[in-house]
């Protein structure tokens, strides 16, 4: 098992690694009581954590919630609030969240309201919330007016990011996760860039040991981003995470000074569509010479929605060359 650490948080990789949750909250927070956050899709990877917590010793409390990103609502979180409070939770309980970028955004908001904070791990089962949403600390739920528009930010004690949990993930999910990991490649790592497209196949078929690296090298990247950059204040774009000058994204990506998407990448909210269009484009000028030319949108306005809808992990008609052919097959 390998293990990064971002401010006080203590960031977990391994196959099985959610089976060692209790050990680590004993050791990490200690006290008897401890709080389950999931959701309905999440029941199976909620029962070997629970299953964890109780062979160390905890009274364990779990609050099951319907899937979907209405939950992530202050209404749902003046629902948990009494929940705790009828469990005998108090700072010394553990609160945990199992399950995706909902579950995690929202359980750790309420973990870090109630009695001013309780200790927090998550167990992210999704590969975009083990790659981002868990890891930085940022918690939120959504208003009529936006997404995210209350929230803190709330570093958890502990992370666990288990390959393992991914094997009964949808495609599509998984696809949205795989997105974000080809960002970051693009923008920091361009070894991790390569090791993506050579091991393609083996990713998409959830090998574990890859799904484990490619995990393991990107939350690495935003960890150094959320270390200089904790609160979003500007720091992303510190030149100690800028692969070259100029002006950055919010995610910490540059963007060319001659660059015609400048202010339309600041409206994309940093989802590193820039990269994702550019970078498949490289790889498809390399693969001309190996495959057949491909169908690729004609004007760089189609370019931006076919990464943007690969993104979101939908699958679209065109066939991009090389990683976008497989990552966006047709239907």
């Amino acid at each position: 098992m390998r293990e990064l650490r971002l401010k006080e948080a203590q960031i977990c990789f391994g196959r099985n690694s959610t089976r060692q949750v209790g050990h680590a909250a004993r050791e990490l927070i200690g006290g008897s009581r401890a709080f389950l956050l999931t959701d309905n899709h999440c029941e199976k990877i909620a029962r070997t954590v629970r299953n964890s917590l109780r062979d160390a010793g905890y009274r364990v409390t779990q609050k099951s919630l319907t899937p979907g990103e209405k939950k992530k609502s202050l209404s749902t979180a003046n629902t948990l609030y009494p929940v705790l409070l009828a469990a005998g939770l108090d700072r010394s309980s553990v609160f945990l969240t199992v399950g995706g970028g909902v579950i995690t955004d929202l359980g750790g908001f309420v973990a870090s309201t109630y009695m001013r904070g309780l200790p927090l791990i998550h167990v992210p089962t999704t590969l975009l919330a083990q790659v981002d949403a868990a890891i930085g600390g940022k918690t939120g739920v959504n208003l009529p007016h936006g997404k995210n528009l209350v929230g803190t930010f709330y570093q958890p004690k502990a992370i666990y990011a288990d390959a393992d949990n991914l094997s009964t993930l949808p495609q599509k999910e998984l696809i949205g996760g795989i997105a974000e990991v080809v960002k970051c490649a693009m923008i920091r790592d361009a070894s991790l860039f390569h090791f993506l497209e050579k091991n393609t196949d083996g990713i998409l078929n959830r090998d574990s040991s890859l799904l484990d690296e490619i995990i393991y090298r990107t939350a690495s990247i935003k960890a150094d981003v959320v270390e200089v950059d904790e609160k979003e204040g500007g720091g992303a774009c510190h030149p100690q995470l800028r692969p070259h000058g100029g002006a950055c994204n919010r995610s910490g990506a540059p963007i060319p000074e001659n660059s015609s998407r400048r202010s339309g990448l600041d409206r994309d909210g940093g989802r590193g569509t820039y990269f994702l269009d550019h970078g498949v484009r490289q790889v498809g000028r390399r693969r001309e010479t190996e495959k057949p030319a491909s169908r690729l949108p004609a004007s760089d306005t189609d370019h931006t929605r076919f990464m943007e809808k690969s993104a979101e992990g939908d699958h679209v008609r065109q066939e991009g060359p090389g990683w976008a052919a497989k990552v966006c097959p047709s239907r």
